[in-house]
């Protein structure tokens, strides 16, 4: 005689809903914008007061050689 064989049932499994993007749900593309916004907020940053430093040399020396 054969042994019966026990099979196991599995619990059931209640499905997700998709996830559904909304206006609200940040996407890619504006996580982009927004990374590149600090971007160039940050080189604005560090770069106008290089560009002063740099700028000055060249100011005064117009600055001396003006007619009054």
């Amino acid at each position: 005689m054969s042994d019966p064989v026990l099979v196991q049932s599995q619990p059931e499994v209640e499905l997700e809903v998709p996830f559904e993007e909304t206006e609200s749900t940040p996407t890619r593309r504006a996580f982009l914008g927004v990374a590149a916004a600090a971007g160039l907020c940050y080189v604005g940053a560090i770069g106008y007061p290089i560009y002063r430093y740099l700028a000055s040399p060249a100011e005064m020396a117009a600055s001396e050689s003006a007619v009054r």
